[in-house]
């Protein structure tokens, strides 16, 4: 007989959006920015920082299992509020010194792409 954890495991529906895939890669990309930054903000800017970036891709799954457009359009709404607020946390850790323009620049152009996506998907979903 098969066990249940046996099986082959399911791709979920949000493992299919892109706009997920850039998420979750931003998200990755902030840890990695952040582990470097001065120790004294390790429970201030660096801990607002990733519970930023791994707000949206956790909004962006929740939202892809709730069951009314409205529901899904308010966690896409969310997303794109931690997005902002990720956006703002990595110009002031540049201000600060804490990164230098080109991984800011990286970091910019990741927002702007997953903004795009998520702005777009909100105004899809119907």
């Amino acid at each position: 007989m098969r066990k249940v954890y046996d099986e082959p495991m399911i791709e979920r529906l949000y493992q299919k959006l892109i706009v997920w895939k850039e998420g979750d890669a931003l998200c990755l990309f902030t840890y990695k920015v952040t582990k470097d930054f001065p120790s004294e903000e390790k429970f201030a800017l660096v801990q607002q920082m990733r519970r930023s970036s791994y707000g949206v891709p956790m909004c962006i799954v929740e939202g892809s299992a709730r069951k009314t457009p409205k529901d899904r359009k308010h966690f896409m709404v969310m997303a794109i509020g931690s997005l902002e607020e990720l956006h703002y946390q990595f110009s002031l850790a540049l201000r600060l010194g804490y990164m230098q323009s080109p991984v800011y620049d990286v970091a910019d152009d990741h927002i702007k792409r997953v903004s795009f996506l998520l702005r777009k998907l909100h105004v899809a979903i119907n």
